[in-house]
């Protein structure tokens, strides 16, 4: 409602996350609360909507906070904003473990800069560490482009679900995949790992993960709409204009949506053409849209059966 802040958790959920929880922190404000963020001092900052006038900046702090969240706060406070230049390698790594999200990124950009490729691939790989130092690792590693082979065939096969959903990520992103491994991991047990596996394939341009693509899409069956769209990312980025056409004869009406929205993509017009025939209202609904929205002033005068269809 208006002048409402409610707090609550999410928490993943296959391929997605979901809802935890709700706590209503603060309501009967005179205004709808517009942005609100938590300061280094552990106050939740927060501005109401004013129409016309300046709006009020508020902060809302705990009245008795526990003596563990004082010295927690303190410490944050202490540490942001004085960039961490002066850290060593050592206090560095162990800050990528902190409570604080702006600590660890801190101490993440930090190492980052001094191009510490070799601890973090130690501290990525190491599985008695935390998964926060290791995903944080991992992603430095990231903005280093560090692609290595030992790193990558660790962490695919880790014990961590979200370790190696962010492997395929950071392959992907990389484009390094010189085993073919994130193509397996299109199989993982994991519903997020598929996905991410799914959109590195698009990105890595595997042209052996087409098989894999349509399986996944046929049995996410327009149920699971984050694995659906993680799979037209695959397909868009490994095939053909031509592959994607002859989906039109799929029996999935998942998949043939699938490759409407992936040609969509290219904004394909004559491959459009077969689906805009199709069994199902949303297939053609889909072609209808992707051929129209993405139509240049070209198109129809250069393809008029498009036009006529």
């Amino acid at each position: 409602g208006v002048g409402e802040i409610r707090a609550f958790k999410m928490v993943t959920d296959g391929a997605s996350f979901r809802r935890e929880g709700e706590d209503l922190l603060i309501q009967g404000l005179s205004n709808q609360v517009l942005a609100s963020a938590f300061g280094p001092d552990g106050r939740m900052y927060f501005v109401l909507w004013k129409p016309g006038k300046k709006s009020p900046l508020w902060a809302l702090r705990d009245s008795e906070p526990q003596e563990s969240a004082v010295a927690a706060m303190a410490e944050v406070e202490a540490l942001s904003g004085k960039g961490f230049q002066a850290k060593s390698t050592a206090a560095l790594l162990a800050f990528l473990g902190h409570a604080d999200r702006r600590i660890r990124q801190e101490a993440q950009f930090e190492l980052v800069a001094r191009g510490k490729t070799e601890p973090l691939r130690t501290l990525a790989m190491n599985t008695s560490a935390g998964q926060l130092p290791r995903l944080h690792s991992l992603w430095a590693l990231g903005q280093l482009k560090d692609g290595n082979r030992a790193l990558l065939q660790k962490l695919s096969s880790d014990p961590d679900p979200e370790l190696r959903a962010q492997t395929a990520r950071w392959a992907g992103n990389l484009g390094y995949d010189p085993d073919g491994i994130i193509l397996k991991l299109l199989g993982d047990p994991s519903q997020r790992v598929q996905a991410f596996a799914a959109i590195a394939t698009g990105k890595l341009k595997s042209k052996r993960a087409l098989s894999s693509l349509v399986d996944l899409i046929v049995t996410a069956d327009n149920k699971i709409p984050v694995l659906r769209h993680a799979g037209i990312a695959g397909l868009a980025g490994v095939a053909s204009s031509q592959d994607l056409q002859a989906f039109a004869r799929h029996p999935s009406t998942a998949m043939r949506i699938a490759a409407v929205v992936a040609l969509r993509q290219r904004r394909a017009t004559v491959e459009l053409l077969p689906f805009l025939r199709d069994g199902s209202s949303q297939v053609i609904a889909e072609a209808t849209r992707a051929l129209y929205d993405e139509a240049t002033p070209d198109t129809f005068t250069d393809h008029p059966e498009v036009l006529e269809a």
